[in-house]
């Protein structure tokens, strides 16, 4: 019997501080990618901005 495979790959933004996914898996890289900038965003105007505190990260879903 054949399985067909039902895991797909998804990317989260990772806080590299406390190691927490910090968004909802998104569908595309890019996507994950722009919204660091808009994180970093709101770090800056909240007065706690850490350069690169943040990362993206593949994960697999079922």
């Amino acid at each position: 019997m054949k399985v067909a495979n039902s895991i797909k790959v998804r990317f989260v933004v990772i806080d590299t501080i406390t190691g927490n996914e910090v968004t909802d898996p998104f569908r595309f890289e890019g996507e994950a990618i722009e919204v660091i900038a808009e994180l970093e965003q709101n770090d800056k105007e909240a007065g706690c901005y850490v350069a690169d505190s943040y990362k993206v990260e593949s994960v697999e879903v079922i």
